[in-house]
């Protein structure tokens, strides 16, 4: 009788394989979300310093006053023609849900941005700042 020349996995081997696999992405995914948090909240640290940079463009060029404030989505782009470019609203901060960047004037000419009522700029809240530790 001829022997046969089987090549190949048989069930078993492909489930120990399977099973390997789910627990990896179990142990790997937490991991994975904390990343992707970590760097939506980077991302809008990011963007609210380019926010202050541009208003305070803005009060270097007589544009903004002491005590002036707004939210980039109403901001005339005459007003901040350095952010322009920037997204009107960024879908980010928190679980990733929409909100809008909102930036103050002190009248030590000190500015503040924040987006849904967290202070990103000059220094994040403490839930923004535990992420980029």
């Amino acid at each position: 009788m001829k022997k046969l020349n089987n090549k190949g996995f048989s069930l078993v081997e492909l489930i120990i394989v399977i099973a390997i696999m789910v627990i990896l992405v179990a142990v790997l995914a937490p991991q994975f979300t904390k990343y992707v948090e970590r760097s939506r909240v980077s991302t809008d640290i990011q963007t609210a310093s380019e926010i202050a940079t541009a208003v305070e463009v803005a009060i270097a060029e007589g544009k903004i006053a002491a005590g002036e404030s707004g939210s980039i989505a109403a901001v005339p782009d005459a007003k901040l023609t350095s952010i322009t470019a920037l997204p009107k609203t960024k879908s980010n901060v928190g679980a990733g849900k929409d909100q809008t960047y909102s930036w103050a004037v002190d009248s030590n000419l000190a500015v503040t941005v924040t987006a849904n009522s967290k202070q990103l700029y000059p220094t994040p809240d403490t839930a923004y700042a535990s992420y980029i530790d």
